[in-house]
């Protein structure tokens, strides 16, 4: 055993595993001229000298050449790391085990996690330093832990932001580290990593340096994992002018399970080996770090969700004001603007052929206008089709308008002298189809966020359900004028049938009663086919004055200008006598009358003429389509109202005619009706007649088996007050 010259209080004994006298001498030589302490050594050259020596000696680290193990036949005699490594630990000594290699691809992954150091052979003089850190009591640190620990946890809690703690910080990692320089790099909102912190001060940059960008996006996997990396820092590697060469730690930025960024410590000496204490302490900064990252985060969260929350509210008021929709919407994009801190917002609105810009907010008056512009449909299918992510996902956003509108010719002509550079478009769907878009346009590259846009979407679900309101009330509008102008043409049109009605209705009375005169022959005799002709004519006249006659009573209801005269009648009297008017063409047809009051029945409130009117058509209609059979008008009391009912054995009605029977001009197409010539009128004129005085007409009916109609009027009060149904 070779005993070089000592100049520490303490000697460490070392166990070399070499291959060979050579390569265990240039490992001893290594030591030797850096008597930075005191050692006694053995060689093991062997698998059996090794064990041996192990068993019977004890050493306070094993110093393992890797270099004699890169032949491609190894001899049974060597000892290859792995071996070593367990060896030792079968041994029961729990010391420090050293590799030397040639390269650090020469070991793999999992041995480098269990040994202590691994030492390149062409750095080989950095291992005295190694085994100085590893065998002797870390120096003390300056100031001491508890007092460093102190101003940290101070800093973390007097600091009023997150700058201010690590202006605080960064001179204490230099008192406790002696580094030169310190920087911590966060993630931002886009995942771009960014400089947050550099000290000593200097020109801070937007993005990081080249050499701690290039290292951080290398090693971001192991740092994510939250591993530590102790990196050199070479004069030839492309770097910042304040750092020279050096060691860097980098130690990874972790708080609630989310990588935040990265803090890069930089000592100046190349050959510095970081203690494991100064390791636990950059760890422990890193922590506060952290905390102090997300407490910023957290704070600028809940600001910006404070601000979006008023903006939703402000929209919101706005929208529901009572002032019009267009200015609604003026207003609302003027918040947008102002809390999003873009140049420009715009509400354009999509239609089948054009995308028209409707409201416009501009935070600079140089800025290019848009209001009223329009583009092609046409030229934006890609995000107006059905199927695009644009409807699908409900945004837009490009960083380079300019570029994306290159090949649309109207758009690209309307956005080039713009000075907008990105955009955001909003979809805004009323009632499950587009309806426009909310578009934010910035001066600036700009991708906006997530939180961002969840929030815009929300302002254009208030935009849509402001804008379906706004397509209500003009559509309501539009119906109540189109009501207007019908109503007018209505009460023209009646006025209209009225004038004529009563202009008609004077000649053809002259025309049928100069044809009943001819008839009774009393100026002189007519042959047959001169009585068939003004009998022709009385027959049609008479009909014409009784579509004339309905046509008037009808155009009199509509224009609001029919008056009844109500009045105390006996329901016995009345239905008598309107049956007496039928009874000469119920026998004609061989049918039979009957009528069926009920004893609880005396009287009705109505008007005398109308009513008879109505119960003779609608018996002249029974006795009109019925056959064979009867005809039966029954009255009956019904809770508070009176009901005449009109009964027959006829042909009946279908359900589909039922629908269009009380309608005017409508008439059934049977061959009945064929028979009998009719207007088309008497049931409806019937039903109006009806509501008039309060009640209403309702049909019931089996095809072949006959019909009912039960006319239904408001009972006087003294005489329902003794009916109960």
């Amino acid at each position: 055993m070779s005993k070089p010259k000592l100049h520490s209080a303490k000697t460490f004994n070392l166990l070399i595993v070499a291959n060979g006298e050579p390569d265990a001498a240039f490992v001893a030589e290594t030591l030797r001229s850096t008597p930075a302490i005191a050692f006694n050594y053995n060689i093991a050259l062997s698998k059996t000298t090794y064990r041996s020596l192990l068993h019977s000696n004890s050493y306070h680290a094993v110093l393992c050449s890797h270099a004699v193990f890169c032949s491609d036949a190894p001899s049974k005699q060597e000892i290859a790391p792995e071996e070593a490594l367990v060896l030792l630990h079968s041994s029961g000594q729990q010391i420090p085990f050293i590799l030397i290699s040639e390269t650090l691809e020469d070991t793999n992954e999992h041995l480098r996690a269990q040994i202590a150091d691994c030492v390149l052979r062409d750095r080989i003089s950095l291992l005295p330093e190694i085994l100085q850190h590893r065998l002797l009591p870390p120096p003390p640190l300056v100031p001491s832990p508890q007092s460093a620990m102190a101003r940290l946890s101070q800093a973390l809690q007097d600091a009023s932001s997150t700058d201010e703690f690590l202006a605080r910080v960064a001179p204490l990692l230099r008192e406790t580290l002696n580094i030169q320089r310190c920087s911590l790099l966060q993630l931002d909102a886009e995942e771009q990593m960014r400089v947050r912190y550099v000290f000593p001060a200097g020109h801070q940059p937007e993005t990081p340096s080249h050499l701690e960008g290039e290292l951080e996006r290398h090693h971001r996997t192991r740092l994510e994992a939250g591993h530590h990396l102790i990196l050199p820092c070479l004069e030839e590697t492309a770097q910042p002018a304040a750092v020279d060469a050096g060691s860097l730690l980098l130690v990874p930025l972790w708080s609630q399970q989310s990588y935040l960024g990265v803090l890069y410590l930089h000592h100046g000496h190349k050959e510095h080996q970081w203690t494991q204490a100064e390791l636990d302490w950059a760890k422990t900064v890193a922590v506060h770090c952290a905390i102090a990252l997300r407490n910023s985060q957290l704070s600028q969260h809940l600001q910006r969700h404070q601000r979006w929350h008023w903006l939703l509210h402000r929209v919101g008021a706005s929208l529901n004001s009572t002032r019009s929709t267009d200015s609604a919407f003026a207003e609302a994009i003027e918040h947008i603007g102002e809390t999003f801190g873009v140049e420009q917002v715009l509400l354009a609105r999509v239609g089948e052929e054009q995308i028209v810009v409707t409201h416009e907010w501009r935070s600079q008056p140089d800025w290019t206008a848009y209001l009223h512009a329009s583009v092609p449909a046409a030229e934006w299918q890609e995000l107006l089709a059905p199927e695009s992510p644009y409807c699908n996902n409900r945004y837009f956003q490009t960083s380079s308008l300019a570029e994306y509108c290159a090949e649309k010719e109207q758009t690209r002509q309307i956005v080039e002298p713009s000075q907008a550079r990105s955009s955001l478009a909003i979809a805004i769907f009323a009632r499950d189809r587009l309806w426009g878009s909310l578009i934010l346009q910035t001066a600036r590259s700009r991708t906006f966020s997530l939180e961002e846009i969840n929030t815009l979407s929300q302002i254009a679900d208030q935009l849509a359900l402001a804008a379906a309101i706004q397509q209500e009330e003009q559509l309501q509008q539009e119906v109540e004028e189109r009501t207007q102008q019908l109503e007018v043409a209505n009460q023209a049109k009646s006025e209209f049938l009225s004038s004529m009605s009563h202009e008609l209705r004077a000649p053809l009375t002259s025309v049928i009663g100069f044809a009943r005169v001819l008839l009774e022959q009393i100026y002189g005799k007519l042959n047959s086919k001169q009585t068939q002709y003004i009998s022709a004519i009385a027959d049609s006249g008479e009909h014409l004055l009784s579509l004339i006659n309905d046509l008037l009573d009808i155009s009199k209801i509509e224009a609001n200008r029919e008056e009844l005269y109500p009045e105390t009648l006996s329901v016995e009297e009345i239905c008598l006598s309107s049956m007496a008017l039928l009874e000469e063409r119920a026998e004609q047809a061989g049918l039979q009358l009957h009528f069926d009051l009920h004893p609880d029945v005396t009287v009705c409130y109505a008007d005398q003429r109308r009513l008879k009117q109505i119960l003779v058509n609608l018996l002249s209609n029974a006795i009109k389509f019925t056959e064979s059979g009867s005809v039966t008008l029954k009255v009956e009391p019904r809770a508070n109202r009176l009901e005449f009912s009109v009964t027959d054995t006829g042909i009946g009605i279908s359900q589909a005619d039922l629908d269009t029977l009380f309608q005017p001009f409508q008439q059934i197409q049977t061959p009945l009706h064929r028979k009998h010539k009719g207007s088309g009128l008497g049931l409806a004129l019937s039903r109006k007649l009806a509501r008039l005085h309060g009640g209403d007409i309702e049909a019931t009916s089996k095809e072949g088996k006959g019909s009912c109609f039960t006319l239904s009027l408001p009972m006087p009060a003294e005489a329902a007050s003794g009916i109960i149904d």
